[in-house]
C-alpha cells in the first residue's frame, strides 16, 4: 500500500559488474546488508534484515523491497515508511497469506512502525551507501484517460 508518508526507491545494478549479484539469494543479502548498515549510521539504531528482505527496528517492519532480474541487470525496489498513517493497512489489506516468522501473526499496526525521519536524510544515506548521484526528477506526464481511471472511486473504492 502507498501514499503520503512512504519514500519509494529502485536500485539498478549491473549483474555482470557485481560477483554479489550472481543469484537472487545472494544479491538480497548483499544489497540488504549494505541497506542496513547505511540506515542504522544514520538512524543511530540498530537495523535488522529480517525476513528475506525486509528491515526492521525493535521486530517491526519500516521498509519491504522486492527484486527483478534480467540477464544483464537487476532492479531492487522497495518502499520505507516515514509518515504514513499505518491504520490504513489494517483497514484496506488483509493478513498476507505468507507471513515471515518474525512477524508472530501480528496485525499491521502491531507489525509496522514509521521511521519518523525526513525523506532527504534516507535519500542522502542511500546515495552515499551506493555512490549514486543526484538527478533531476521530471514530473510524470499522466494521459488524460489514465488519471481519470485511477482517481475516480469505482476505481479506488471497488474492493
Amino acid at each position: 500500500m502507498q501514499g503520503p508518508g512512504c519514500l519509494n526507491y529502485a536500485l539498478v545494478l549491473n549483474v555482470a559488474r557485481h560477483r554479489a549479484l550472481c543469484s537472487t539469494g545472494a544479491a538480497n543479502s548483499y544489497i540488504m546488508e549494505r541497506q542496513r548498515q547505511a540506515l542504522a549510521g544514520v538512524l543511530g539504531r540498530t537495523v535488522r534484515v529480517e525476513g528475506i528482505t525486509d528491515l526492521s527496528l525493535d521486530g517491526r517492519k519500516f521498509s519491504g523491497n522486492a527484486q527483478r532480474r534480467k540477464r544483464q541487470a537487476m532492479i531492487l525496489h522497495g518502499t520505507f515508511l516515514l509518515h504514513f498513517d499505518i491504520s490504513l493497512m489494517g483497514k484496506f489489506l488483509r493478513m498476507p497469506s505468507r507471513r515471515p516468522d518474525y512477524r508472530q501473526d501480528r496485525t499491521h499496526d502491531q507489525f509496522l512502525t514509521n521511521l519518523e525521519v525526513p525523506a532527504a536524510l534516507i535519500k542522502s544515506a542511500l546515495r552515499e551507501a551506493w555512490s549514486a548521484a543526484e538527478y533531476c526528477q521530471m514530473p510524470p506526464v499522466i494521459p488524460p484517460r489514465l488519471e481519470q481511471k485511477y482517481a475516480g472511486e469505482e476505481w479506488n473504492l471497488k474492493f
